[in-house]
């Protein structure tokens, strides 16, 4: 499940240094004034707190490992806009839907996780004072299959080093057992190691070479020793 969240628009800043001119003679040992604060380039301008700010990442405020089970079996996926009510204390003291996944289980688990696990500094004043504020966010709850789950499967690859290190001509030559869809969309989109310059094979006489190389990518995976002890039977 990707986690998207949208925060309350923000200034922008600007990264363009101002240009000084060099002077001659007295000009060039004068000191540099900053300028005041409605000169200053926006870059310099502080970030606003008139909205909550969350304590940590928010990316782990809600997870794949939270998709409520029914909803998983059923093949529910939804995006949700939420509204969290934040208060002086930075407690999320409630949560509403803007938007609709179309699927009650999300939009509850939604809220419900929320309240739980999001963690905010306050707002503030324009007297810095910790005021109760909004926080506006999405997620997006999408069904993915574990990269290592149960069961074995094997893939093996095939590719070029050539003289400068760099892996050429990546291609699939094989595959055995139940590859995970995720897994198997990124080996087919790019089946290189890596997309970048490494160490060349060198000859007998230290002579970048270019090498032919076959890899061999196997996972086999069970359950593991405590669930295997709870089940009936062990």
């Amino acid at each position: 499940m990707k986690t998207v969240h949208i925060l309350s628009p923000a200034l922008l800043a600007a990264f363009c240094l101002p240009a000084f001119a060099q002077g001659q003679g007295e000009s060039a040992n004068r000191p540099v004034v900053p300028p005041a604060a409605a000169e200053r380039p926006e870059y310099a301008v502080e970030p606003r707190r008139d909205i909550p700010t969350p304590i940590g990442s928010e990316y782990g405020w809600v997870t794949n490992a939270d998709y409520p089970l029914d909803a998983w079996r059923n093949g529910e996926e939804g995006f949700v806009d939420y509204e969290l009510d934040v208060d002086q204390a930075g407690k999320v003291t409630d949560c509403r839907i803007a938007h609709s996944s179309g699927f009650p289980a999300l939009d509850a688990q939604t809220c419900r996780l929320l309240i739980e696990r999001a963690r905010f500094d306050p707002a503030q004043d324009s007297r810095r004072k910790p005021i109760a504020g909004v926080f506006y966010g999405s997620i997006i709850w999408q069904r993915r299959e574990a990269e290592f789950g149960s069961g074995s499967f094997t893939i093996k690859l095939a590719f070029t080093i050539d003289e400068r290190g760099k892996a050429s001509n990546c291609r699939i030559i094989e595959r055995t057992g139940a590859v995970p869809a995720d897994m198997q969309r990124r080996f087919e989109s790019n089946p290189c190691p890596s997309g970048q310059e490494g160490a060349p094979v060198r000859d007998a006489e230290g002579r970048p070479v270019a090498h032919d190389v076959v890899m061999t990518i196997g996972l086999e995976s069970a359950p593991s020793a405590s669930v295997r002890a709870a089940q009936p039977g062990n």
